[in-house]
């Protein structure tokens, strides 16, 4: 407005110094400048008001996106927060889990220990007795002939005694013969096994033979 006045006052200044001037022609003049400062000032006026119209937009969008960027950082670090929750209870679960299992292998370790066991005490108790030869009476019979064959050895198999045989004529051990209580080899049958002698008997009596 002062800027106004002042352009106002040159102007009549300017007219009132001409010569050959009127009244009319000062007040044309003075009416033609005061509606353009009158448009002027409302172009200004109408623009200050757009900008700060603006700038007061613009400052609640901005204070609106702080506030929307503000409630997603909180949701956002609680749900962070919520997830660790569980992770962390996930991981609790889990320790327990791998010492219940744990615990469970021992068990079972111990019972395969204990069934071993008892099918060891199980398989010796249904083992058969080794069988011993009954008793023979002596005889009182003449001296038999000696057996055609030598005792090579003596040996325990599954807890049964045998007794290793060979004709007097063997070349190799494929002809050696294993023999137990009650077996016969060249009309000799096995009565007895020690631990360096064994006994045989035939249709003539019985003979000791010791291990050669």
């Amino acid at each position: 407005m002062m800027r106004r006045g002042l352009i106002t006052g040159m102007a009549i200044l300017t007219l009132a110094g001409c010569s050959g001037s009127n009244d009319e022609a000062l007040l044309a003049w003075q009416a033609e400048y005061e509606s353009r400062l009158e448009t002027l000032d409302m172009q200004l006026l109408e623009a200050t008001e757009a900008s700060e119209k603006r700038w007061e937009q613009s400052g609640n969008g901005i204070r609106k996106m702080s506030v929307e960027y503000r409630e997603h950082y909180d949701e956002f670090f609680s749900q962070l927060a919520a997830m660790r929750v569980v992770v962390d209870e996930f991981t609790e679960q889990q320790g327990k889990q791998d010492l219940l299992i744990a615990s469970l292998k021992e068990e079972v370790d111990r019972l395969e220990a204990q069934l071993t066991r008892l099918q060891a005490v199980r398989t010796t108790q249904s083992s058969p007795a080794p069988r011993r030869p009954a008793p023979t009476k002596p005889v009182a019979t003449p001296k038999p002939a000696a057996p055609a064959f030598d005792v090579t050895g003596i040996e325990v198999r599954g807890g049964r005694p045998f007794v290793a045989v060979a004709s007097h004529s063997a070349q190799s051990l494929n002809e050696v013969r294993l023999l137990e209580v009650g077996e016969a080899f060249s009309g000799w049958r096995v009565s007895r096994v020690g631990e360096r002698t064994a006994e045989f008997i035939s249709g003539t009596g019985s003979v000791e033979l010791t291990v050669q």
